[in-house]
């Protein structure tokens, strides 16, 4: 696993990072690629998908409602880390936590739904 977000010489990372599967645009100069960021946090992100730009390349991050500036840290495989020029804010960040958990209720079938909530109360472990 890439050291993206690590502090030089181990440790804690800067700020936390939270597993936000959504779909983004990275726009480039010339190019615009789909992918789904993995991870999120104030300063970055982790992006899944196919020819994602190259490591050093600008990037402008399309997600949802919020647009982010940065550029690409490493690259390796369908993956790549992006750092952002800015942080997001914490209100940008609970606007897309909260579309993360809308989108996830929205696609379930009442299956699904009964089904974690058994597992979540322990009656399906």
């Amino acid at each position: 696993m890439p050291l993206f977000g690590k502090r030089i010489g181990g440790g804690r990372r800067g700020s936390s990072r939270e597993r936000l599967p959504l779909p983004a645009m990275l726009s480039t100069v010339d190019n615009y690629h789909m992918a789904t960021v993995i991870d999120l946090s104030s300063s970055g992100a982790r992006m899944r998908g196919d020819r994602l730009p190259s490591v050093g390349q600008a990037v402008s991050i399309k997600l949802d409602c919020v647009r982010a500036f940065g550029s690409v840290a490493w690259s390796t495989g369908d993956e790549c880390g992006v750092a952002f020029d800015d942080p997001l804010s914490k209100f940008e960040l609970e606007r897309l936590r909260r579309e993360v958990k809308l989108a996830s209720l929205a696609w379930r079938s009442v299956d699904e739904k009964l089904a974690s909530e058994d597992w979540a109360s322990g009656v399906a472990r």
